[in-house]
């Protein structure tokens, strides 16, 4: 049980690489000009004013010692608190997902209108239904 333990902790709580990696890639992704680097602190500050509290939720009520003792007391001995740093990722990934698929459909709206505008003959209603099925298949 003791290697398990082991085993989970160097590829989940200790792994130094997945470390750097995560604390790098919003870095190398666009800093090469001041404009585009304030844009993505800008989008990064606000998708954690949004996702902060929901991972405060998430640890405080699931991952914490003794956490899950609000579901059953049987349950108060578990402690997840190794799926932290996990949890705070697929959060903060789900949320930005959504963000990201709101303001697609919002813009493509808006764009679709446009082309409309532009092509006679092109029914705006269309192009916005064909965008969302398309995405409705992803």
């Amino acid at each position: 049980m003791e290697y398990i333990n082991i085993f989970i902790k160097s590829i989940f709580v200790d792994n130094m690489i997945f470390a750097f990696f995560l604390g790098m890639c919003s870095y190398l992704a666009v800093s090469k000009t001041v404009k585009t680097s304030a844009g993505l602190g800008i989008a990064v500050t606000f998708v954690l004013i949004i996702t902060v509290p929901i991972n405060w939720l998430v640890n405080k009520y699931f991952l914490a010692p003794g956490a899950l003792a609000w579901i059953s007391p049987s349950l108060a001995g578990v402690d997840l608190s190794f799926l932290s740093l996990i949890m705070f990722i697929a959060v903060i990934a789900a949320i930005a997902t959504m963000i990201q698929w709101g303001f697609g459909l919002v813009f493509g709206a808006i764009l679709a209108k446009e082309v409309a505008k532009t092509v006679r003959g092109t029914d705006y209603r269309l192009l916005i239904a064909a965008s969302r099925s398309t995405a409705a298949l992803l």
